[in-house]
């Protein structure tokens, strides 16, 4: 693998990074915003109390990033479907084992 490919992946790594990092945490990097108004004014957006509508559609958007579109969809439990799908699997006996026990 040539230098160049390799720094080319490392970049990319790091901007992908960076961007969920500022995705997932928008109140950290609000206030670090070169084009804001004035200063801070991305921390007083933050501060302000949330009406319950935006409460619930948090908890929905939360609710939805932690489980599956097709367990939501087809409403699947998750924890009967593991169970049914991962039974123990014993081992059948074999004539052959027979042979070297005896």
């Amino acid at each position: 693998m040539s230098n160049n490919w390799y720094n080319a992946g490392f970049a990319c790594g790091r901007f992908t990074r960076a961007l969920l990092t500022s995705l997932t945490n928008p109140e950290e990097h609000a206030a670090a915003n070169p084009f804001a108004s004035t200063p801070g004014a991305g921390s007083v957006l933050s501060k302000r109390a949330k009406t319950p509508e935006a409460i619930q559609q948090e908890l929905a958007i939360k609710r939805m990033r932690s489980v599956p579109a097709i367990v939501r969809r087809n409403g699947i439990s998750l924890n009967q479907w593991f169970y049914t799908h991962t039974a123990a699997v014993l081992p059948e006996e074999s004539p052959q084992l027979e042979l070297f026990l005896s």
